[in-house]
C-alpha cells in the first residue's frame, strides 16, 4: 500500500495522482497493484491524465488490439446516436445491440464522452446536441 493510504482512500489517491500526471506503471509500483486493478479504479472514478487524447483523435475503422481483443474505436456517427439513443431512455444493452457493441462499450464511450464536463460539452456542441445531451 502506498504511503499510508488505507484500502478505502487507495482509488482516490490514485485517481488525483494520475490526474496530476503520474503514469500508470509509477501507480503500479507506489501501490502494489497489476496493471488492470489500476486501469479498474482509474476507470471507475473516470480519472484522465491532464492531456487526455482527444476525442475522435482515432481514425474510424483502424481496429487496434489490446489483451488479444480487437478494439474498435467510435466513429462521430455512432457517438451522435449511442447519445441520442441514451437521450430516449434506450437501455446500454439495446443501444449496443443496435451498434454490435456491447453494452460495457457504450457505458465506457458515454463515460469518455462525458469524463470532464467542459469536454462533454465541446462534443456534445461538435455532434450538434445541446451540452446537456452530452450524457
Amino acid at each position: 500500500m502506498g504511503a499510508g493510504a488505507s484500502a478505502d482512500t487507495r482509488p482516490a489517491e490514485m485517481a488525483a495522482l494520475r490526474e496530476a500526471g503520474w503514469s500508470v506503471a509509477r501507480l503500479m509500483a507506489r501501490y502494489g497493484l497489476s496493471k488492470s486493478a489500476v486501469a479498474h479504479h482509474l476507470r471507475r472514478l473516470l480519472a484522465v491524465p491532464p492531456k487526455p487524447a482527444p476525442l475522435g483523435g482515432r481514425r474510424h475503422g483502424v481496429h487496434t488490439t489490446r489483451d488479444g481483443r480487437t478494439i474498435r474505436p467510435f466513429s462521430a456517427a455512432e457517438d451522435r446516436l449511442v447519445l441520442a439513443l441514451r437521450s430516449e431512455g434506450m437501455s446500454l444493452a439495446r443501444v449496443g445491440a443496435a451498434l454490435g457493441r456491447s453494452a460495457g462499450s457504450v457505458r465506457s464511450r458515454l463515460a469518455t464522452l462525458g469524463v470532464h464536463e467542459e469536454r462533454g460539452s465541446a462534443v456534445a456542441r461538435e455532434l450538434g446536441l445541446a451540452p446537456d445531451q452530452a450524457l
